[in-house]
């Protein structure tokens, strides 16, 4: 808390928070109540506020082909709302603007040819030892 304190003479807290990949949220937690001998998980102190899933919801309403890590990331670029993906994509489900997981069928695997090593096999291929090479 000291080094963050001491930054923030310099710098504003959004770029320090930035920097040490820490949410502002938590420090601002961590000013009102001292430290606790164990972890309790935030105590559901980082609830998302209704005003943070208005954006959310707006963003996605907006932008109906983006999908929940890419609202995350540019409503915590854009310093809006600073909200992990899981969570957007739980607002998202809650309020239907979810999108089906398409999962692409798996690409042919095609050996490779004109290579030093598939010339090689080929040619012990060719030569009757029994080595497949792949291909046809």
């Amino acid at each position: 808390m000291k080094f963050i304190d001491e930054a923030r003479r310099k710098e504003p807290l959004a770029t320090i928070c930035e920097y040490l990949q820490l949410n502002p949220r938590a420090y601002y937690r961590w000013k009102q109540e001292p430290a606790k001998d164990h972890h309790g998980g935030g105590g559901g102190k980082n609830k998302i506020t209704p005003l943070e899933e208005k954006r959310v919801v707006a963003l996605a309403k907006k932008y109906p082909e983006w999908h929940c890590r890419r609202i995350a990331y540019h409503l915590e670029k854009t310093a809006k709302v600073f909200i992990g993906k899981t969570k957007v994509a739980e607002i998202m489900k809650d309020h239907g603007l979810n999108h089906p997981f398409i999962q692409d069928k798996p690409k042919p695997v095609i050996p490779p040819r004109g290579h030093a090593f598939t010339r090689a096999l080929e040619k012990e291929s060719a030569l009757g030892n029994g080595l497949d090479v792949g291909h046809s």
